[in-house]
């Protein structure tokens, strides 16, 4: 793809890029032509992908060329990210508000086999649930996994723009650590 070609899909609505689908959007930022590429999610798993960010003068044609790749390279990461989304780890919530992990898949473990101090570790401490924006909506993943807590199974989402993982909580959780 060229920059020319790029720029004709700017301000057009929802197009496609080798099948992505997306907005090119040029607006100005300081007076000057401003670029932002914003993909739909790539999965259900998903944030919108928001590419570009910059100044239109400093977009290069090898940018351009390259675009595509990059597409397919974050529609790769994301078809793994839920691959890996599929596997279940169990813990239970403790009393204060922490959760300790009480079945652990040897795949989830083996993530870990660089760093088997940090396995155990991970496996007999206390994790907190972090959350990650004032509202508390949203909180961190200790992992590319399906986190079952009591029963309740809470699937990873991806977020670009924190390049982590997180759960979307519940009013469960939320009931249940006001309670204790």
């Amino acid at each position: 793809m060229t920059k020319n070609e790029l720029l004709a899909l700017a301000n057009k609505g929802r197009t496609e890029i080798n099948g992505y689908p997306l907005e090119v959007i040029i607006t100005k930022c300081c007076g000057d032509p401003w670029i932002e590429i914003n993909v739909e999610p790539l999965s259900p798993l998903h944030r919108p992908l928001i590419l570009g960010q910059k100044w239109l003068e400093y977009v290069t044609e090898e940018e351009c060329a390259e675009l595509p790749e990059w597409l397919d390279r974050y529609k790769r990461e994301a078809e793994e990210f839920c691959k890996q989304a599929q596997t279940v780890v169990k813990a239970t919530l403790n009393q204060d508000g922490t959760y300790t992990f009480v079945d652990v898949p040897e795949t989830v473990k083996e993530d870990f086999k660089d760093y088997p101090s940090h396995l155990e570790k991970w496996l007999n401490e206390k994790h907190y649930i972090n959350f990650i924006d004032k509202e508390q909506k949203y909180w961190y993943a200790p992992g590319h996994f399906t986190l079952e807590i009591d029963g309740v199974k809470y699937v990873p989402h991806w977020s670009y723009w924190l390049n982590c993982a997180y759960y979307e909580s519940t009013e469960q959780i939320f009931f249940k650590q006001a309670k204790d």
